[in-house]
């Protein structure tokens, strides 16, 4: 068996596993919130956004931005947002020192 799937209650037995194991992220992260008037314009921005290598990139649209107006818990965490953009870019950097982070 070279891949093995399940839910709740699986249960398996394993005699041999092979990890890939791979690094933990940099320590120093920084977090840009990119508001744009356009969604197309934020299609454009994340091939930019990719050319800096960060760690990862979210584009949230106007349809999910709504959603989070008139709810009361979501409502807490629009803090951040400045007017009524058509959609965010959410760019997230991890670097080893902050002087990395500083020159982005």
């Amino acid at each position: 068996c070279k891949i093995l799937a399940g839910s709740e209650g699986t249960l398996a037995f394993l005699t041999e596993m092979k990890l890939n194991l791979v690094p933990l992220p940099p320590k120093h992260k920084a977090v840009i919130c990119i508001h744009l008037d356009e969604l197309n314009t934020a299609f454009d921005a994340n091939l930019v956004a990719l050319k800096f290598n960060p760690q990862a990139v979210e584009i949230v649209d106007k349809t999910i931005l709504d959603c989070t107006k008139n709810h009361l818990e979501q409502a807490r965490n629009r803090f951040f947002l400045k007017g009524d953009p058509e959609a965010l870019l959410i760019v997230e950097f991890s670097r080893e020192t902050e002087e990395e982070i500083d020159k982005l």
